[in-house]
């Protein structure tokens, strides 16, 4: 069993990926950023560029739905970091509240049987929404940033479909059939469970600005089967721990603007290429594109990078536990029928008043 763990760290999956689509997620993540890095203004750009990530749930299905879909995650994505934003005012409220977010992506992409990245997207911006520091006044232009970032990902990936179109094969929409109660309500309410209990803990032992607590806990929780977040746990540990000694290396130096611009669109390229051929591989790039991402306020300096990849570590050890808990909880039948039974108890209480 654990030869063929590890194995899998190693394994490359097939896969009909064009390279033209990490491409154009590069584009739609490093414009807002080059844009803004010539106004001297990175901090909006990477604000519109967490907008960009929309690009990453086009289907392979035809052009009109294509673009239903982009503009109803977009929605989604810019719903959820305006709610986050908004628990940024009372530290209390950003583990219920990243909490509940998590639960109702969940069920919505469960529902309506969205395909990966699922829920992740909407939970990432959620919670750095919850920990970026800004003022109160500026909450509605950062939910706008957010939306131009969406609307900018929308227009290349109209742009994309049509210059791929022959390209790559055209699949046919899939017919909503409902998954069932333990799918689409259970299983998303013990995740939201623990997004919430993830940040809880973190606060409690007084960890700063734990972004990468949530975020980790529901990369890990999405495995479908146990096995599979096993292999994803073991994939993440791996990818991270390389993934934080190339962040350590390149915070090293002092960066401007520009570089950091450059670079995570060369992360966002290799990430998305390699995701799914290798997530082990992937999170090599993904680690230092997130930790730019949502450290980059203007310039990183170099004395500070040994404390910004420190103090990520520690988020992602944690999340990381809190995930596999709540990974072995998701797949206990016990424990699963625990909260199904409450449910439903609260469910017809409810309608029997």
């Amino acid at each position: 069993m654990l030869k063929e763990l590890f194995s899998q760290l190693f394994y490359f999956n097939k896969t009909d990926r064009i390279w033209q689509l990490p491409f154009a997620c590069a584009i739609c993540v490093g414009a807002p950023l080059l844009v803004s890095a010539y106004f001297d203004k990175l901090n909006y750009g990477i604000v519109a560029s967490l907008g960009g990530l929309v690009f990453l749930y086009i289907p392979k299905t035809k052009i009109h739905h294509r673009m239903v879909i982009l503009m109803a995650c977009s929605f989604g994505m810019a719903t959820s970091f305006t709610l986050g934003a908004l628990s940024h005012f009372s530290p209390t409220l950003i583990g219920l509240v990243l909490g509940m977010i998590a639960s109702l992506g969940a069920m919505v992409c469960r529902f309506y049987q969205l395909n990966t990245p699922g829920n992740f997207f909407f939970i990432m911006l959620a919670t750095l929404g919850a920990y970026m520091p800004f003022e109160v006044a500026n909450l509605p232009y950062l939910s706008g940033l957010v939306l131009i970032g969406t609307m900018f990902a929308c227009v290349i990936a109209f742009i994309y479909s049509i210059a791929t179109f022959q390209k790559t094969a055209i699949e046919t929409p899939k017919e909503h059939t409902y998954l069932g109660f333990e799918e689409v309500i259970v299983d998303p309410v013990i995740i939201g469970i623990f997004v919430g209990l993830s940040v809880f803990v973190a606060g409690l032992i007084g960890l700063e600005k734990p972004y990468w607590v949530p975020i980790t806990c529901v990369a890990i929780m999405q495995g479908m089967t146990m096995r599979s977040t096993w292999i994803r746990q073991l994939h993440r540990v791996v990818g991270t721990a390389v993934g934080v000694g190339l962040s350590w290396v390149l915070l090293s130096f002092s960066l401007n603007e520009w570089s950091i611009a450059v670079l995570i669109m060369l992360f966002s390229f290799l990430s998305e290429y390699f995701v799914v051929r290798n997530y082990g591989f992937a999170m090599l790039f993904i680690t230092p594109m997130t930790i730019l991402m949502a450290e980059s306020s203007g310039v990183i300096s170099a004395d500070s990078s040994t404390l910004i990849v420190l103090t990520r570590l520690e988020d992602i050890v944690l999340g990381s536990l809190i995930g596999v808990l709540g990974g072995l909880f998701l797949h206990t039948p016990n424990l699963r029928n625990l909260v199904s039974k409450s449910l439903k108890f609260l469910y017809f209480f409810k309608n029997a008043r």
